[in-house]
């Protein structure tokens, strides 16, 4: 025990070191990524917000936006363990669910149509550096974020242990920024979910199964329930066990690291026996001034901002003209409400 209890305060100083390496740890991510609805481990999470956070200073290469991580930094920026063999392993694994997982797009059966763009295009790794590259028609997305932004701050993203809290605060965090983006500087914000909606956000329910992504790219409104109901995992299912696991444990983690401190209520809207459907989350922030640099991004952003929606269509369309596809408007506004 004295041994294991010496090599978490070795592994935890390193983690300190690399964070004091880090330079500036505050970073801004497109609304639309945060937004995505996907299923990923802490892991993988971790690593693509290292990714995303360099993406500024990405080196343009033929191949795409190049980002380069190595395998050192992961070993102490996640507070891992392991050898360089399953380093290795891991990052490989990693390499595969990036290319296969991480797309934005949409479908229409109807007229036969579709379109889809991955963010990453190649993931390549040699002597202990993972460099992973970037698609170029994603660039609105990564550098200009057209869809809107949130500062989020590396080493808070880089300090949780649960992937549901990672993402609970990021998507907190997002509406929040929303919220501040047009002039409501308060001291709490009420950020209301949908359950359903809450589970495929937070990667509970997988939403890369080909049934649930038909189901919700092929509608205007999707039907969040019925994409839960279509999943062939059950993870969470009973409420409180998802309160319990999920939601409490979120709470604990955004309360105790980062600059949040959230509660959140179920009373506004049940369904059908008394199902719970919706979560209200109030959020306060513990040092609620912004900084002048956040205050002059802002006023940047409300000024790009005219729609949210109808600067994800521009872009959508102007990709769509670099790749000679022809769509009609409310194809593009599908896509874009997809990629939301």
């Amino acid at each position: 025990m004295e041994e294991v209890k010496k090599n978490e305060d070795y592994v935890e100083q390193e983690f300190n070191k690399y964070l004091a390496t880090l330079g500036n740890p505050e970073f801004p991510m497109s609304t639309v990524i945060i937004n995505a609805k996907f299923k990923a481990p802490i892991f993988e999470a971790k690593v693509m917000a290292l990714a995303y956070s360099r993406v500024t200073k990405a080196v343009r290469e033929q191949a795409g936006l190049r980002v380069r991580i190595y395998a050192d930094e992961v070993e102490k920026g996640l507070k891992r363990k392991g050898n360089s063999g399953s380093i290795y392993k891991d990052l490989e694994k990693l390499a595969k669910f990036m290319i296969s997982n991480r797309s934005i797009g949409f479908t229409d059966p109807v007229n036969k149509r579709f379109s889809y763009m991955n963010i990453i295009n190649w993931a390549y790794y040699d002597n202990g550096a993972l460099d992973i590259y970037f698609n170029y028609a994603a660039e609105h997305f990564l550098l200009d974020y057209k869809g809107g932004f949130t500062r989020l701050e590396l080493e808070t993203l880089l300090s949780f242990k649960s992937v549901y809290s990672f993402r609970l605060y990021q998507l907190l965090k997002s509406r929040t920024y929303l919220h501040r983006n047009k002039g409501e500087d308060k001291e709490c914000y009420e950020i209301p979910f949908d359950i359903a909606e809450l589970k495929l956000c937070l990667g509970i329910v997988n939403a890369n199964y080909h049934n649930i992504t038909t189901l919700l790219t092929d509608s205007e409104f999707p039907d969040y329930e019925r994409a839960v109901e279509l999943a062939p995992e059950k993870i969470y299912s009973d409420w409180r066990d998802f309160k319990k696991c999920v939601i409490d444990v979120a709470k604990k983690e955004i309360n105790e690291r980062t600059s949040m401190s959230i509660e959140y209520s179920t009373d506004s809207k049940r369904g059908k026996k008394g199902k719970i459907r919706e979560i209200v989350f109030t959020v306060t922030y513990k040092n609620n001034n912004m900084s002048q640099e956040e205050e002059d991004e802002i006023e940047q952003t409300c000024k790009i901002l005219d729609s949210e929606q109808q600067v994800i269509v521009d872009t959508i369309a102007i990709y769509l003209e670099k790749v000679a596809l022809q769509f009609s408007e409310k194809d593009i506004i599908n896509m874009a409400e997809a990629a939301e």
